[in-house]
């Protein structure tokens, strides 16, 4: 949790090149506990997010559907969209939207 925590820290002051690291470091150790879902999808979004500031875009987009397929794989969808859309309070948005792409 600590390298999320440093991540977190670089990425809220917007410094996303030093953030990534220890997102990279975390998300790899936390796949070494494959039961902690949660854990792990929060680290896919992390790196996510940052990519998307680097404007890594296929990178992001990549890292936001191995999350949301683990999600749905095991039946996480809402807190892969809580932890997307926490900031901005959207999750009754986020699950709009999910209903929309399922149809």
């Amino acid at each position: 949790q600590c390298y999320n925590n440093f991540g977190t820290i670089y990425y809220e002051k917007r410094e996303y090149e030093k953030a990534l690291p220890y997102f990279n470091k975390g998300y790899l150790l936390r796949k070494l506990f494959p039961e902690e879902v949660n854990a792990i999808t929060e680290s896919k979004v992390n790196l996510a997010k940052t990519y998307l500031k680097l404007n890594k875009l296929d990178l992001a987009e990549a890292m936001l559907l191995e999350a949301f397929e683990k999600g749905k794989k095991e039946n996480q969808q809402e807190f892969f969209f809580s932890y997307c859309c926490f900031p901005k309070n959207e999750l009754s948005e986020c699950k709009r939207k999910d209903n929309k792409i399922k149809k």
